[in-house]
C-alpha cells in the first residue's frame, strides 16, 4: 500500500477585510469589489506555500491591510480604471508565523511592496495571478 504524500499547510487570515486601505477592484467600493483581490491573494499566497514549504511546515499568514497599485482618479467616473503611477506602488501588511513540526521558526510583521511594479510591467503580470501549470 503507498503512502499519501503530506504536504505543508497555509493558513491565510483576512483580517478586517473592510479597513484596508485600498483593495477593490473596481467601483463602487465595497465588499463585492474587494471581493476578486482576497480571493486572488489569499489562493496565491497559499499556493506558494504549498510550493515551496516542507511538508513538516506550517504558515500562517494574517493578512492586515491590502494597498493595489494606481488609484482610481475622482475626475474619471465614467470607467472603473486604475491610473498607475510610480507613486502609487502595490503594498500589502501582513504578520506571519512559520512553524516545523508544532515549534516556531520564524515570525514577524512586514509591508511588502514593489515600488518598481511599473518597470517590469507586461501583459502577463496584468490581471487576477495565473495559476501555476504543472
Amino acid at each position: 500500500m503507498q503512502g499519501t504524500h503530506a504536504s505543508a499547510e497555509v493558513h491565510v487570515v483576512l483580517l478586517a477585510p473592510e479597513t484596508y486601505r485600498d483593495a477593490g477592484l473596481y467601483r463602487p467600493l465595497g465588499e463585492s469589489a474587494r471581493e476578486p483581490t482576497l480571493r486572488a491573494v489569499r489562493e496565491h499566497m497559499i499556493e506558494l506555500g504549498e510550493r515551496y514549504l516542507p511538508p513538516q511546515q506550517t504558515l500562517t499568514v494574517e493578512v492586515l491591510d491590502i494597498d493595489l497599485a494606481g488609484e482610481f482618479e475622482w475626475w474619471h467616473t465614467q470607467y472603473d480604471v486604475r491610473f498607475l503611477r510610480n507613486v502609487t506602488s502595490p503594498r500589502m501588511q501582513a504578520r506571519y508565523v512559520l512553524e516545523e513540526n508544532g515549534r516556531v521558526i520564524d515570525q514577524a510583521e512586514e509591508w511588502i511592496s514593489d515600488s518598481g511594479y511599473l518597470l517590469m510591467a507586461s501583459p502577463a503580470r496584468s490581471g487576477v495571478l495565473p495559476s501555476r501549470k504543472e
